[in-house]
């Protein structure tokens, strides 16, 4: 049967000889000597197989080569090389990995320098050589016709072999068991540089030989026929390809296979360890709960009621609050006061809920992890009942506290004429705002935490300001009219009792004015005093005389001061205190002097009847003065009057009967009462000054004065002889 197949490898065959047979091979070329560096003896471990002659060789006509190193010689046996071995190159020594010529793709296995050894010494049999070594070139007279590769070396073109160039085998030289292979050199013969396989014969380029191939010479031996082993198929090629990726699958499949494996034995161990990093709490409290601020994770219920009752009581004993206020203490609150207790199972059972009821270990898991951002407080101690305590110890500093906030108001002294008005500056209220304060008392007192608590109060803004107030008890005007000093005791009596009752009158806001309601009928009764009046045009006695001067000069005032004058008449004849036009005559019966307020503020009237300092002290004078709302910067009205017609008095003299003898008691006497004097027409006007320039004039009335004849009392009574 063929040593060859289309799939297999062609077996070696090697022949181990013995001493014998090893020393009849004297007759190869001696030019490699082979040493012996140590002399432990070598069994072989393979039974030769057969014994094949090797073919003859003839010896080298080169001279033999001195060896390079010291080692000493074989005993009697005469060193051996196989034939073509003229140059030694870098490649190993017998045992190298060498390929037969005719045996592709088989490498060589190297003997061990321990096995098989007979007195120091490597039997090789014929068929063993031609393992070791091939041909440097690659004859062409194979029966497959074309080059043949060389495993471990490059396919050599085919040329002519020359017998006369020496094969230079390229391989460096080992050392296997103890035993070296020293090539001889001889001079003539030319060396090759080895590759950089390290000899292994290919990749070198050149003519170097195969790598363990060791330059065998083909001229002494022709290369043995071995059969050709086949190039595969295309069905074959594919068989292989597909075999390949089947195997390729197949160990992607199992790396795979391996990471899943992997990956879920570690997802067990993840989920193992989580799952104990939950049961380790199933007793106790979970990491992250504090009961006042005693951290509980860790701790089984009874060491955790047994920290936090210790704790409590320690913290409720000392416990106090001091209320203070702008930095003064004003009251302190104590666990006493309070009759606080502690309860501690109830905030120990609230802390145990977290990561124990959640049901599921994920559940408890998340909540753990939840803990760990934001951590359970709790707290224990709570006070015996309701919160009054509290309560009543704030309300009580509240009220002393509290402070009633106080409009700014106008003082009227209207018996201070120069300055009858003044304002009382507002007060801002305070109030003392408990809610903030119960509820840091109420939370010092849950957690058991001792302190101060800064008591705030908040003002309470009045609706009045002085400022608001001063623009309204401005000036607005004032009214003098002068007393003649022949004016009689009881007139200027009669003109005080009048002012008395209008002095400190206050007009709010569109309210009216009347000078009868104001003063009153004037009686005895009503404390007036008998005087000269004037009624119907002429002076006459009666209660009251002397109070046209009061209204004329409240007129007076009131217009100046822009007041809206609702009603007013003029005297049917002149008066000695003021002009034609600006008097104002009242009666109880049927005449009165009004006016109303259309400011938007209150008035003040302050009338009196003063000394006049422009003159001597004898002489006195009626001032009325109106104060409200500013009349506006440099604002000022007069009242002005114009005659338009004078009315000329009668030539004829009027004589009056005396009956009360009062100026005439004869009738030969005449009193002349009143002079002849003319009468007129009389336009006032009521003029607006800004800055003292004129700006408006406005006609207020027109009165008729009549023309007066002269007045001549004359007396009743005829003179006897006896009365001349």
């Amino acid at each position: 049967m063929s040593e060859f197949n289309d799939n297999k490898q062609p077996r070696r065959r090697r022949t181990q000889l013995n001493a014998a047979q090893y020393a009849g091979q004297q007759t190869l070329d001696n030019s490699i000597p082979l040493i012996r560096t140590e002399d432990a003896p070598m069994q072989p471990t393979n039974p030769p197989r057969r014994n094949p002659q090797p073919p003859p060789v003839q010896q080298s006509a080169n001279p033999p080569m001195q060896p390079m190193g010291a080692a000493q010689p074989m005993s009697a046996v005469q060193p051996m090389r196989p034939q073509g071995m003229n140059q030694p190159g870098q490649g190993s020594q017998y045992a190298q990995s060498g390929q037969m010529h005719g045996f592709r793709g088989v490498q060589g296995t190297p003997m061990q320098p321990q096995q098989g050894w007979n007195n120091g010494v490597q039997p090789l049999d014929a068929a063993h050589q031609l393992e070791q070594f091939s041909w440097g070139q690659n004859p062409t007279s194979m029966n497959t016709g074309r080059n043949q590769p060389i495993r471990g070396g490059q396919m050599m073109p085919n040329q002519p072999m020359n017998p006369q160039r020496p094969q230079n085998p390229p391989y460096p030289q080992q050392n296997y068991g103890g035993w070296q292979q020293q090539p001889m050199y001889p001079v003539n013969f030319p060396q090759y540089p080895a590759n950089g396989n390290g000899g292994s014969g290919g990749n070198g380029g050149g003519n170097h030989p195969p790598a363990g191939l060791g330059g065998f010479n083909p001229e002494h031996r022709e290369p043995k026929n071995e059969p050709v082993r086949r190039k595969p198929s295309g069905q074959k090629l594919l068989k292989r390809i597909l075999f390949c990726a089947c195997a390729v699958a197949v160990i992607c499949g199992l790396v795979a296979a391996g990471g899943a494996i992997s990956n879920a034995i570690q997802e067990q161990n993840e989920r193992e360890a989580l799952v104990a990093s939950v049961t380790a709490y199933d007793d106790k409290y979970v990491p992250n709960v504090y009961v006042d601020g005693i951290h509980l994770g860790g701790m089984t219920r009874a060491e955790a009621e047994e920290a936090v009752t210790a704790h409590a009581n320690q913290q409720r004993d000392a416990w106090k609050v001091r209320l203070m206020y702008a930095g003064q203490l004003v009251r302190e609150i104590t666990s006493a006061d309070l009759n606080m207790t502690v309860d501690v199972r109830e905030a120990l059972d609230a802390a145990w809920q977290p990561g124990h009821t959640e049901g599921g270990i994920d559940a408890r898991k998340a909540t753990m992890d939840a803990l760990a951002e934001n951590p359970y407080e709790g707290y224990s101690a709570t006070p015996s009942g309701d919160n009054v305590v509290i309560d009543n110890i704030l309300l009580s500093i509240a009220q002393q506290a509290y402070i009633q906030p106080v409009d700014a108001h106008i003082i009227f002294d209207y018996n201070n004429f120069n300055n009858p008005l003044t304002i009382q500056p507002e007060t801002v209220g305070r109030y003392m705002d408990t809610t903030e304060a119960k509820n840091q008392v109420y939370q010092m007192m849950s957690s058991l935490v001792s302190g101060e608590v800064e008591l705030t109060t908040r003002e309470l803004q009045p609706t009045t300001t002085k400022a608001m107030l001063e623009p309204q008890i401005q000036l607005r005007a004032t009214a003098y009219t002068p007393i003649s000093t022949t004016s009689t005791e009881n007139r200027n009596l009669n003109i005080q009792v009048a002012f008395e009752r209008i002095n400190g009158k206050m007009l709010a806001a569109g309210e009216t004015f009347s000078f009868n309601t104001v003063v009153g009928k004037r009686t005895k009764a009503n404390g007036f005093y008998q005087a000269i009046e004037y009624a119907y045009g002429d002076q006459r006695m009666g209660y009251g005389g002397g109070v046209c001067q009061a209204s004329t000069t409240m007129y007076l005032a009131a217009a100046k001061a822009n007041m809206t004058i609702l009603k007013r008449e003029p005297h049917s004849d002149a008066v000695g205190y003021t002009d034609y036009g600006k008097d104002a005559t009242v009666s109880d019966n049927r005449i009165d002097f009004k006016f109303r307020n259309d400011t938007n503020s209150t008035i003040f009237i302050v009338a009196t009847v003063m000394k006049d300092s422009r003159y001597d002290k004898s002489h006195k004078v009626c001032v009325v003065s109106i104060y409200g709302e500013s009349l506006g910067k440099g604002v000022k009205y007069e009242l002005e009057t114009v005659t338009v017609q004078t009315l000329p008095a009668p030539t004829e003299p009027e004589y009056r009967k005396d009956t009360n003898h009062t100026y005439a008691t004869y009738v030969d006497q005449e009193y002349t009462y009143r002079k002849a004097t003319d009468g007129c027409v009389v336009e006032s006007y009521l003029v607006k000054y800004v800055g003292g320039a004129e700006t408006e004039r406005k006609l207020m009335y027109t009165d008729t004065y009549k023309a007066k004849s002269e007045i001549i009392y004359v007396g009743t009574v005829e003179r006897t002889e006896e009365g001349q």
